[in-house]
Formats: structure tokens, sequence, C-alpha cells
């Protein structure tokens, strides 16, 4: 019998390599709500033979979870026609669905300390890795000061379960708090304090296979990735490898990995560099998926690996004998924000040389359209990326297109 490659969410499809021979013994199969599947390019959608529209459980605006008894009954009817099925899910508010059903398990929990901000840092906070300090529970009660005096000014607020920087504020007065308090509303239980941490921020993703990883990178951000909301690209330069920065944040993500007790799987996790003398390391937060945006194609760029395609083969048991990876070039990716107002103009960033880099831009704002500002990494307006050989084109190009603006708003 033939077997059957379950897609749970569209997140990061298009940036799958399904003409890999890893897909060759596979029917495709994608589950999902009827808008993302929609969104979805010819490109992509070709290579499913069935697409199963389901529910919406909840939506923050990017993180999506969709309706657990309504997936089940569609994997349950499709046990009888096929020898096996393998479950893949590159999207955050699904993970623990799709470990739940590989398991064939009831309910969220395994994987609930890679997915709750508070349960992750409280399960590390044990060990020697260091984390922000942190208030795991905020009602009315609770005032600017009295938070204040535990964690210090300014210090953030953010959800226990999203991502993308979404819903993240940082508070620094008494009327900030206030504003957020009315923000958030009834909603304040789901939401965590934390530390805010002076330092350079960047993000380690590691594949995991037999206990053992088998590739690791990190990345250097712009800035900040809540930064994006307030006008700054968000994105990043793969690290140098002769960097010793790179090898300890390596060390480091390995390390809490290991403390957490993660399976076999890619994961991608944010560390903040303080800036003092020793350069602590400071755990930020983890996700038991490949990283979003462009980091996979800025990774395959720089490594000749696509980090989707590697987490299918772990899913799928058939990562080859003696799997290697090794740097090619130097890369990087950005994307920018959207403003606020009418789009007058769309630019377009000056010729490369072929020879010396390559480099890939995507502007699809429309002139005339109405664009409403950044509350999360998915309000963007256009996006870069670009790799090549020499380092020195490289960071040039890097410093140029990280403060170039491709779109021009009406003024006033």
């Amino acid at each position: 019998m033939t077997k059957a490659m379950v897609f749970l969410s569209t997140r990061q499809l298009t940036q799958v390599d399904f003409s890999a021979p890893l897909f060759n013994d596979y029917n495709l199969i994608v589950i999902a709500s009827a808008q993302e599947l929609s969104q979805l390019p010819q490109s992509i959608t070709e290579h499913f033979v069935q697409q199963f529209s389901i529910a919406i459980k909840a939506n923050d605006g990017v993180i999506i979870e969709y309706e657990q008894k309504e997936i089940r009954g569609i994997v349950d009817s499709l046990t009888g026609s096929y020898a096996d099925i393998d479950i893949i899910c590159f999207d955050e508010g699904n993970i623990e669905l799709a470990d739940a059903l590989r398991k064939n398990a009831a309910g969220r929990g395994n994987l609930e300390r890679f997915r709750d901000k508070v349960t992750m840092k409280t399960c590390l906070s044990e060990t020697a890795i260091t984390t922000p300090r942190f208030l795991e529970v905020l009602d009315d009660k609770q005032g600017f000061r009295g938070i204040a005096e535990v964690l210090g000014s300014p210090f953030v607020v953010k959800p226990k379960r999203s991502a993308g920087s979404n819903n993240i504020y940082i508070v620094h007065n008494e009327r900030d708090f206030v504003e957020v308090t009315d923000q958030v509303g009834t909603l304040f239980s789901e939401y965590e304090a934390e530390e805010y941490i002076d330092g350079d921020l960047y993000h380690c993703d590691i594949a995991v296979w037999q206990g053992e990883s088998i590739f690791a990178e990190c990345t250097e951000y712009l800035c900040p990735t809540i930064d994006f909301q307030t006008g700054s690209p968000l994105g990043g330069r793969v690290m140098d490898v002769d960097s010793s920065l790179r090898e300890r944040l390596i060390a480091f993500a390995e390390k809490s990995l290991a403390v957490m007790q993660a399976d076999d799987g890619v994961y991608h996790m944010e560390i903040f560099v303080r800036r003092n003398q020793s350069q602590e390391l400071v755990f930020l937060e983890v996700g038991a998926r490949p990283p979003g945006m462009l980091v996979t194609t800025m990774y395959e760029n720089a490594t000749g690996i696509n980090l989707l395609n590697l987490d299918i083969l772990i899913q799928t048991r058939m990562v080859p004998p003696g799997f290697r990876f090794s740097r090619q070039q130097y890369a990087f990716y950005l994307v920018y924000p959207k403003g606020a107002g009418r789009v007058v103009a769309l630019k377009t960033p000056a010729l490369y040389d072929a020879n010396t880099l390559t480099m890939k831009f995507s502007n699809p704002s429309i002139i005339g359209e109405v664009h409403d500002g950044c509350r999360s990494n998915l309000d963007f307006s256009a996006y870069v990326t670009c790799s090549g050989r020499e380092k020195s084109i490289i960071d040039q190009a890097f410093t140029q297109m990280s403060q170039f603006k491709p779109v021009t708003y009406a003024a006033g």
C-alpha cells in the first residue's frame, strides 16, 4: 500500500522542495483552513492528491489552532487507505496536535514545554541555564510599581502561547502599563511579565536526529524582533563559522534542548547576548519547529540544506546515514514592515553584479492600497534574500538593504 504524508497547516509550504526524492513513495495530503488553502499557489497545490478544509478553533492574529476532533476524524478516515501515515507540521499553533497524532495520543501536554513560555523558562531556570526573571501570573490587582520591583523597569508583557512578536509590549512607566491592561482586557491572565534584557538578539536553529545534533546554525538579528512593529526591517545574516560567539550560542542551545529532553526534530531558539563584559547568554524562548519567515531559504543559500526538508526526513525516519552539512556561502534575509497610509510608490533596490552575489527581491504591495501599520511579523510589505561567496560584498549589501525603504506612503 502507498504511504501518506499529511501536512498540518500550509505554513512554510512555499519553501519546501517538493522535487526531492523523499516524496516519491508518498501521496501528499494537506489539512488547513479554507482561507489558508485558497492562498496556496498552484505550483504548491499540484503536489497534493487531497486537500481537507477544517475549522479554526483559535486565532490571535498570528497563531492559528485547529479543531482537534475534526482533524482526528480525517486522519482516522485515511488509515484504511494507507500502509503508513506520517504527520508533518511547521506551524507553531499546531505542533502539539501533530505530536499527539504521531503518538496516537489524546490532548496536548508532551510539547507544552515548547509552546508555553512560562513552562519553558521554568524548566530551564531550575538548572544552570540563564533565563529572564518573570512573573507567571498577571491580574488586575498588580500595578506597574509592584511588577517593576520584581523585574526592574522597563519590563516586557507578552502572551504565554503566541509567536512572531505578536502582542508584545515594553512597559516603561505607569501610563504604558494602563495602556497595556486596556488593550489586553480580560485576556490578561494569558500573559506573563518578563525582565527586559539589554542585549543583542540571536537565533540558533538545531536539527536533532537519534538524540544528536546534525545541523546547527546561528543568525544575528538586525535588531530585536519587536522593533519590526516600529519600522525596522526584520531579518539577519548567518554568523561566520569562525565566530567564537557562534560556537557559544550553539553549545548553549544544545545544552538547553538536552535539559528540555527534546525529541528528534528541528528547533528554533532565540537567545540574548547581554551587553556586558562577559557577554552572558540568556535563553528567551524556543519552538519545536523550523524557523519561520525566510530563515530556511537563507540557510539553504548558505549551506545547501533545506531545513524544512530535513525536518521531514527526521519525522519520516529517512535521514541518510552519515548526514553532514557545511557552509558554502554568506547569506542574509530581510523583511520590511508595513507602514501606515496610502501606497504611492514602490521602489526596487539597486542592481548588484550577479557574479558576486545573488539577490531575490519581492514587493507584493500595490500602489493605491492602504496599509494599517505593523502589529506582528505577518504585516510585511516586501522582502529580500541575498547570498554570495565574498563576505565584504554581502556585508555591504546587508547594510544597504537594512536602510532601504521599499514603499513610499502619501504625505500626512
